[in-house]
């Protein structure tokens, strides 16, 4: 692995990374809270069998969980700005970390294929492992079962190509999925901060992201970076 080396067009937004990193312990202080006493309600409750004490608790329940989705896709965003530095670093590492991240979070499972055997390229781990995550947990969030990864080298950038078996963007939600707070899903689990951060980690390394119609029929994003002087294709 070669020494680290800063990203060429300027270090990554600083101050809203300290910022976001700072709201989220702010307000993981009082959900730890509202964690514990709703705990302690449940169990209250449960005693005195009271059906519409329940029901509000539930709703409480809910307001948690959906607290606890807010923090853990504004830490992820956090992290995809403060990284300020770069490594080469091997795919199929980033690839297995990233999966790991997705199943920690009780994330639907998904399967990944890279068609090249060797592939390395120059990237800040944490957020490399960060933005494939949210691509990896987008597409099975839509549906997928499988997403297959290919790399390209050309013109001073590296592309990871992610084409997914599921059902694809539709064009409205396409012009619209990669702003921040924008999600297609129904539920109020998602906060649509997932792929924003990954265009962050792109953008940080002199690149961005497409989102395209894949040939498989679903969806595919196009992650690009651009080359340093230590990144190599195999």
């Amino acid at each position: 692995m070669t020494a680290p080396t800063h990203f060429e067009n300027g270090p990554a937004p600083m101050d809203m990374a300290v910022f976001l990193r700072d709201l989220v312990h702010e307000l993981a202080n009082p959900l730890n809270s509202l964690s514990m006493n709703v705990e302690i309600l449940q169990t209250l409750i449960q005693r005195n069998s009271e059906p519409r004490a329940g029901d509000a608790i539930e709703r409480l329940r809910q307001d948690q969980l959906r607290l606890e989705h807010l923090l853990r896709s504004l830490r992820t965003y956090a992290t995809a700005l403060a990284q300020p530095s770069r490594a080469t670093i091997d795919l199929h590492e980033l690839i297995e970390e990233a999966q790991a991240a997705t199943h920690d979070e009780e994330a639907p499972a998904v399967a990944v294929v890279v068609t090249n055997e060797e592939s390395r390229l120059s990237i800040a781990r944490t957020a490399g492992v960060c933005a494939i995550a949210a691509i990896l947990r987008n597409a099975a969030e839509a549906g997928a079962s499988q997403v297959t990864v290919a790399v390209e080298s050309a013109a001073g950038k590296t592309r990871l190509i992610f084409d997914d078996d599921g059902p694809g963007i539709d064009d409205r939600a396409q012009a619209r999925v990669l702003d921040a707070f924008f999600t297609s899903q129904r539920d109020d689990a998602h906060f649509g901060l997932g792929l924003t951060a990954a265009r962050a980690v792109a953008r940080a390394h002199g690149g961005d992201i497409e989102i395209r119609k894949s040939p498989n029929g679903g969806a595919r994003i196009v992650f690009a970076i651009r080359d340093s002087a230590e990144s190599s294709l195999a």
